[in-house]
């Protein structure tokens, strides 16, 4: 059995707060986990119930589908949660022609949708504003489907990233744009984008020497932050990747 006091613990971690003071987050479900144990990420705790395969080489305290209620975040728990130390990543040069930057994406799952949307794509850095999300809210580990164990995704102002990347062209996905089919799209560049409510902030747009758009056809006001980073990956990707 889980202890009261282990339960207390974990579900303290269901706060940012405690989170950030103890330097660990949670993972939950046979996908997540699984990926998580295949990482490089330093794993505390599993807790997991009889109907979990445990993978070979991993420890792991069995609990009934009751105590895995107790300390999960889900509204359906899946058989297995674990307590990791959260990661620092550090900034390393890599040679893929274009970078992401997150400016203010406020919604957790959107935010774990983009970052597995990037690794998709052969993104090894990922950068996002100090304004953002929490990198490992539960929402968002959840939303990555692991991508965020694999990743190096790096807080910090926009005007940081730019000093660490000098890219060439900085674009800018906006309502005001240039349609991206029509966009020239430029090698070593930089995407910014912005949440689908408020956009990109003015003072990170002001950087932007292109703006871009994606063409609109229906009656629909708006499209999801990560349907839209999906859609401007595919076409960077499409007009670079496959140039070099």
């Amino acid at each position: 059995m889980i202890s009261k006091v282990q339960i207390k613990y974990i579900r303290s971690l269901h706060q940012k707060k405690y989170r950030e003071e103890e330097g660990r987050f949670i993972a939950e479900g046979e996908k997540v986990v699984e990926e998580l144990l295949q990482s490089n990420i330093s794993v505390f705790q599993v807790y997991a119930t009889q109907d979990w395969s445990i993978p070979v080489g991993v420890s792991a305290e069995i609990i009934s589908s009751d105590e895995l209620k107790q300390i999960s975040l889900l509204q359906s728990p899946n058989k297995v949660l674990a307590v990791a130390k959260t990661p620092q990543t550090i900034f390393e040069p890599d040679l893929f022609p274009y970078h992401l930057f997150l400016d203010e994406i406020k919604d957790p799952g959107n935010l774990g949708t983009m970052i597995r949307t990037a690794e998709w794509f052969g993104l090894k850095n990922l950068f996002c504003s100090m304004e953002s999300a929490e990198l490992f809210n539960p929402k968002t580990v959840q939303a990555s489907m692991g991508s965020i164990f694999r990743m190096n995704i790096h807080r910090m102002p926009f005007e940081k990233c730019v000093e660490l990347l000098a890219p060439s062209a900085i674009y800018a996905a906006s309502l005001a744009g240039e349609p991206l089919p029509n966009a020239s799209i430029l090698p070593k560049s930089l995407i910014i984008i912005g949440s689908e409510s408020h956009g990109i902030q003015t003072q990170t747009l002001a950087h932007a020497n292109h703006l871009i758009k994606i063409p609109k056809y229906g009656a629909a006001e708006s499209l999801n932050a990560g349907i839209a980073c999906g859609i401007l990956l595919h076409e960077f990707s499409k007009a670079l990747v496959t140039r070099s």
